[in-house]
This record gives C-alpha cells, sequence and structure tokens, in this order.
C-alpha cells in the first residue's frame, strides 16, 4: 500500500492530478499533526487548514483560483464551513482512494471527539524516515502549485489603460455583444484590482462598464464600498473614467448622480454634489490628488457632464503617458486610503450609517439579513421553515414577480407583508375583486365627465418611481379571482421589457405616447414605468371559485406552493426584534435581466446542461420550457450561489417545483409517461416504474429511499395520483 500511495502523492516536481491546493493542504497537516497510530485530531487539523489560508489573504494573495467563497472568504467562515469544504472535496477524494477515514472517539469521561485517520494498513507500513519524506514532497509541491499562482497574481493595469486607449473607438464599429473589449472592462480590470490585496472583495465591489446592450461613450471602472453603494447612482466612490476620445484616463473620487437627477432635477443635483465635494476637499488631505471638477471627458451630454461635475479628487493619464504599474498601483492605494477616511468620518458623525439600525449593509452580508427575516417573522409569532424565507428571497432577487399559492389561511398574505415589516419595505395590500376584467381598476380610466379616476397602484408606483433607493412591495391579494390575463397584462409584458441603462433597470412605458387612444385615454400616465423598486407578490387560492393561470403567466413567475400546514404551534418567542432600518433597494434589485449579464459562464453552462436533460423528458408531452424560463432559472441559481442561501440541490429543487412543474396538467396517457420519467429524474436512479399503481410504487421508493430533488418527486407523485384516481393530472390541489 505504501508504494501506491507514494504514486497517488505524485513526485515533488509535478502537480498533475492537483486541480487546487486543498488536498495538499490537507495532507500538510494530517501528517503534521497524527500520532503514531495515525490518529490527527479533526478540529486542529480543520483551524490549521483554515488558518493556511487565512494567512495568505492577510499577505494580500488570493487564497488560490477558482475555489469555493467559503475559502475564497477563509477570514469570515467559521470552523463548520470550513470542515465542509473539507468533506467535499480533499477527504471525499483520498477516502475513496482507501487512505483515509473520519472516526468518533469517546474518552474516559464519555466525550466524544472526531479524528481524521491515515488507513492502519498505510500506518503500520510507513517508517518516520517515510512520513518525512511526505511532509518534504508536500511542501515542496505546495511552494510549486502557489509559485505559479502568485506569479501570474503580478499586477498588470498599465496595458489593460493601453489597450482600451487604443482599440475602445474602433471596437465600438463592432457588435457589442460577447465583444472582447467589453469582457475586458468589465472583468479583466477587477479581476486586477483585486489582485492588489488592499482592495478585498468581501468590503469592495469591483465593477467595469462599457455600456449596457449597448457602446457607453464613457466607459468607466468603478471601486466601490458596499457599506453604502455598490453602482454609479448614487453615493461616493471611486472610479477610472476614460474620455470620449480615449485620450486620457482619470482615477477618481466621485459621487453618484442618477439618483439625485432623478429626484432633484439636473441643476440641484449638481449643486448638492459641489456642496458634498467641497466638504470633502475642506476635511480630508488630497493626498498630492487635483481637487474639483475639472476633468474633461470630450462629451457634452448630460451623464458624462454630471461625471465631470461630481468629481471630488482626480488624477490624469495621458494616452502615451501612463505611468508604471508601481505608480498605478500606489495612486490606487492612495485614493482608497482617502476612500476610507471618508467612510470612517461619516460613521462616526453617523452620516451615512444608522447606529442603532440592525442590518446596514454595512454590518450584515444578505445571508445574514435573510435569517434575521426569518428570526423577526418568528418572533411575531407565525413559524415558516427558514428554507422558505430564503427562496421566496431568492425568487424575488431573481425576478420582481411572484406567486404564492396554497390552501386558504395557510398564511400567504401575512409572509408578504411580515417580509415587508422586517425590512422597513413600502408596503400595499389589494384586494382583487372578480370583476376586474382590464388594467383600468389598476392604472385609472377617465369617467364620463372627462375627470381622472386614480386606480389602485397608480399613486404606488408613482411613489416608488420618486423613491428608488427604498423597495415598495404590492401584495395582489386573491390574485386569480378574476381572470390574471384580462387585468394583469400590460404587467406582464412590460416586466420583459426591462433593461439595464447606465446601471439603472428601466422598461418601456406602461403607456406609449405614439399610442394615440391609450394616450388620450390615460394622458396622465403616459410617462409611468416599472420602477426598479417595484415587486409584486399575488397570492392565490385554486378552487371552484378561481382560475386557473396560464403559461404565459406561470413562465414569468416563481410558483411558491403553500400545501402542508402544522397545526401544532413551535416555540413562542419573547424577545422582540426590531425591523432592519438600513436596508436599500439593492437587497432586491435584480442582479440579471440577461445571460449577457452572467459572469460565471460556466456555471450557467451548468445549469443550462441540467435543464436540457428536463426539457427532453417534457417533450414527450410537448411540455419543454423556453429561453425565458431557462434564463430566470439561472438567474435564481446564480443568486444562491453568490449569496450561499440553499444547498445547491435544493435551490434546483425548488426551481423545478416553481418553474417546470405547475405548467403541467392534462389526462393522455404522455402526460403520465412524462411525470414518470420527471420522477426518475428527480429521484436520482430509479428506473423501476411500470404498471397502473404508479403511485404506490412511489410512495413505496420514498420509504426507503432520498431523492435527488426531493420537494419535485414529492409533487410529481402527488400529480401521478390525481391522474390514476380522476383521470387528470394537475400541479394544483
Amino acid at each position: 500500500m505504501k508504494e501506491k500511495f507514494f504514486e497517488y502523492l505524485g513526485p515533488e516536481n509535478n502537480l498533475k492530478g492537483y486541480q487546487r491546493s486543498y488536498k495538499l493542504v490537507l495532507f500538510k497537516y494530517l501528517f503534521e499533526m497524527m500520532d503514531n497510530r495515525g490518529y490527527a485530531p479533526a478540529q486542529e487539523v480543520i483551524s490549521a487548514f483554515k488558518n493556511f489560508y487565512v494567512e495568505r489573504i492577510k499577505s494580500g494573495k488570493i487564497p488560490d483560483v477558482n475555489v469555493d467563497n467559503r475559502i475564497k472568504n477563509a477570514h469570515q467562515s467559521n470552523i463548520s464551513e470550513i470542515y465542509a469544504v473539507i468533506k467535499e472535496d480533499p477527504y471525499n477524494a483520498i477516502s475513496k482512494q482507501g487512505y483515509l477515514s473520519i472516526e468518533i472517539i469517546s474518552d474516559n469521561q464519555g466525550n466524544k471527539k472526531e479524528y481524521f485517520r491515515l488507513t492502519p494498513e498505510l500506518v503500520s507500513e510507513l517508517t518516520s524516515g517515510d512520513i518525512d519524506n511526505i511532509k518534504r514532497i508536500v511542501d515542496k509541491k505546495l511552494e510549486l502549485y502557489f509559485s505559479k499562482i502568485d506569479v501570474t497574481n503580478t499586477i498588470d493595469l498599465q496595458s489593460l489603460f493601453y489597450n482600451v486607449m487604443n482599440n475602445y473607438i474602433n471596437a465600438k464599429n463592432q457588435p457589442f455583444t460577447s465583444n472582447p473589449m467589453a469582457t475586458l472592462i468589465r472583468n479583466r480590470f477587477r479581476d486586477e484590482i483585486y489582485k492588489t490585496g488592499f482592495i478585498n472583495p468581501d468590503k469592495y465591489v469591483v465593477t467595469g462598464s462599457p455600456g449596457q446592450g449597448n457602446w457607453a461613450s464613457v466607459p468607466w471602472v468603478g471601486i466601490f464600498n458596499n457599506s453604502i453603494t455598490t453602482s454609479t447612482t448614487k453615493g461616493v466612490y471611486i472610479v477610472y473614467l476614460f474620455s470620449s476620445d480615449c485620450e486620457s484616463v482619470y482615477l477618481t473620487l466621485n459621487q453618484g448622480c442618477t439618483e439625485l437627477k432623478n429626484t432633484l432635477g439636473k441643476t440641484r443635483a449638481v449643486e448638492a454634489m459641489k456642496k458634498v465635494s467641497q466638504e470633502i476637499i475642506s476635511t480630508i488631505d488630497s493626498r498630492g490628488f487635483s481637487t474639483g471638477d475639472n476633468i474633461d471627458l470630450k462629451d457634452p451630454r448630460e451623464l458624462p457632464y454630471l461625471y465631470e461635475r461630481g468629481t471630488i479628487f482626480y488624477k490624469e493619464y495621458k494616452k502615451r503617458q501612463v505611468p508604471s504599474n508601481d505608480i498605478l498601483v500606489s495612486d490606487l492605494k492612495k485614493m482608497v486610503d482617502i476612500y476610507d477616511e471618508y467612510i470612517e468620518r461619516r460613521q462616526k458623525e453617523n452620516i451615512l450609517f444608522d447606529n442603532n439600525a440592525i442590518g446596514s449593509d454595512g454590518n450584515m452580508s444578505v445571508k445574514e439579513i435573510v435569517e434575521y427575516i426569518h428570526k423577526y417573522i418568528s418572533a411575531k409569532g407565525f413559524t415558516y421553515d427558514e428554507d422558505l424565507i430564503k427562496n421566496f428571497y431568492l425568487s424575488l432577487k431573481s425576478k420582481p414577480f411572484v406567486i404564492l399559492a396554497g390552501t386558504s389561511g395557510t398564511g400567504k398574505t401575512k409572509l408578504v407583508k411580515l417580509f415587508a415589516e422586517a425590512i422597513s419595505a413600502e408596503y400595499k395590500l389589494v384586494p382583487v375583486r372578480p370583476d376586474w376584467s382590464d388594467s383600468s381598476d389598476l392604472f385609472g380610466y377617465l369617467d364620463l365627465n372627462g375627470r381622472f379616476i386614480e386606480g389602485t397602484l397608480t399613486s404606488f408606483i408613482e411613489e416608488a418611481s420618486k423613491n428608488t433607493d427604498k423597495p415598495y412591495i404590492l401584495c395582489l391579494d386573491e390574485m386569480n379571482l378574476a381572470r390574471v390575463e384580462y387585468y394583469f397584462s400590460d404587467f406582464l409584458s412590460i416586466i420583459e421589457t426591462r433593461r439595464f441603462e447606465e446601471g439603472i433597470i428601466v422598461s418601456d412605458p406602461l403607456f406609449k405616447k405614439n399610442d394615440h387612444d391609450a394616450f388620450e385615454k390615460y394622458k396622465q400616465l403616459c410617462e409611468l414605468y416599472f420602477p426598479e423598486n417595484l415587486y409584486i407578490v399575488g397570492t392565490v387560492n385554486m378552487d371552484e371559485t378561481t382560475f386557473p393561470f396560464s403559461k404565459k403567466v406561470l413562465d414569468r413567475a416563481n410558483t411558491i406552493e403553500f400545501s402542508y400546514v402544522d397545526l401544532i404551534p413551535g416555540e413562542f418567542s419573547e424577545e422582540e426584534l426590531k425591523p432592519l432600518t438600513n436596508i436599500d433597494n439593492s437587497f432586491l434589485k435584480s442582479e440579471y435581466l440577461q445571460l449577457l449579464h452572467c459572469e460565471d459562464k460556466d456555471y450557467v453552462s451548468k445549469i443550462s446542461n441540467e435543464l436540457q436533460s428536463i426539457n427532453e423528458k417534457l417533450k414527450i408531452a410537448d411540455a419543454h420550457v423556453g429561453y425565458r424560463v431557462r434564463d430566470e432559472i439561472s438567474f435564481y441559481m446564480l443568486n444562491n450561489k453568490k449569496y450561499d442561501l440553499l444547498p445547491e440541490y435544493v435551490a434546483f429543487d425548488y426551481e423545478i417545483l416553481q418553474k417546470i412543474l405547475p405548467r403541467i396538467q392534462g389526462s393522455s396517457m404522455t402526460i403520465k409517461n412524462m411525470l414518470v420519467e420527471l420522477f426518475k429524474y428527480c429521484a436520482g436512479d430509479y428506473t423501476g416504474l411500470s404498471g397502473s399503481d404508479t403511485y404506490e410504487q412511489m410512495q413505496n421508493y420514498f420509504s426507503s429511499n432520498e431523492c435527488k430533488y426531493n420537494k419535485s418527486a414529492h409533487k410529481i407523485a402527488f400529480m401521478i395520483r390525481r391522474f390514476e384516481e380522476d383521470g387528470f393530472a394537475s400541479y394544483w390541489l
């Protein structure tokens, strides 16, 4: 066995079989800490494993390439999270070879302790010299592995600046989509800036913009402290601004202009920005940078003009005089020092932060906020599974239209209200009337005397449009008492026109001026858009008093089902929790509207391949999904991965349940055959279904097996039961 193990370990100058450093780091501390019987205390090994990556982060190096977020943010991860990484990757790989196991041993007092154990057969063959040799080989391999990474970690901003300044104008004559220049601005600058070490991805968001769908006249690369802003529309941030002729690039401390302009108008917005600039310039040392708004972006249009007026500190680099990388990094470090001092001053003065607010973006992660929301709702006496709250959040984050379906009285409407209350969002409940047949009851109409009668949503949407930093949550109660396609068709269409323009989500107007009839009838609403901070949740009961949904509606929403009711109350909490008072719209705002906005292309491909496998089964009954469903499932999964809310298989299970199964209904045998194939897929490895009592076979399978996608498998079994009992399969109760 010893000979095979050394072959598995490999020679010191060869990294074959080591795609990442995990296995080597585990070997390092396993052999350093194990006793002569091959036992190494798990907690000590895990702590050392974690500290290895923490030390790299502290020294300004990346922990590894293409790593799990728990390792990428090792300094914030707890021991349990690190242990989970070890189990998923290096331990699993080594144990499959038969070299390593985990054992729990009790001491004389009955206290249990977990150990990694090298297989006894291997331990019996290894001499002390062999173990020293293994340690030496592992250390050499780690040195070789990280020498390759740390060499590639050399920062090169200069060549990126030259590339943009020499080639951007020509690139603008080419198609925008998938253009290498657009990719360079979005991704390459971000990667180089994170290499500096003093710009940490946990504290700063780095974003490059060549435009949104079309080329920008002034491309930029922004660095945002996520405690105050993550976009150029608001707050103070660092940004590299390229002049429209690409003859200059400016390193600036700047401030958001879009939201100020929308709220105050252009002239007053400029006055407000100048006031902020003067205050910062008078209180913070310039570190040698020029002050004021004297940059020239060579473009007289409104947005470049506002970028110029928002400038506080700056330094210009001319096209043929871009300094060395050392100077570029030094300048950036000085600007970051200014930025940090500004934030520290404002924190002390309580201007940017409410010190009594639990849950400002500066002190809580998205995951912590969602968990707090669950606690807040529970403290109000309502019991919802924590995964349900996470799923509801991910659904809203992925698209601002969610349907809550289920039995009457299960708390659908209450969930929406308490969720909004927990984050101090504006909330409006609109009971749907059975006689609604068009959008006039929502948006308003002219009466017989020519007077405008305001609809139930008019003022709410207008208010949301004026306060874009705050989430506005609309609950359409008993949404399907009237036909949704009739009264909600305008929203269903307009929501699909949403797009990014300079970081703001905009849409087509709800009523277009060139539509003469609509303009005459609703002239007071001709400028009404779908605000980026509006979120619509419909609650529905599926019974004889309501209308079914068409695929047009189901394709555009995540349908969350409330079918399980536990009548036994949980423990009552006497803890009084306050709402979060400093959650802005970035918490819920969609980050992806098209797949081209998704940076993790490999993950999108992985999800798309999984969906393609499902789609092949759906084709049996012509029930396959299209691009919209694919995109929205991808957005949901990307958000889940980014914020680490649910295990991947649980998140994908929810999406099958919410985006695919609600569309399926019918009475033909092809429907049943398709559901059987879907069940096999969701069960994971089951192929034995046959005969007429399919539901009973599925129930027998559940009793002794764990399904890959458990919720979806159980729902499919319910649909099969309906088919076998009533001759008709449907998702709905």
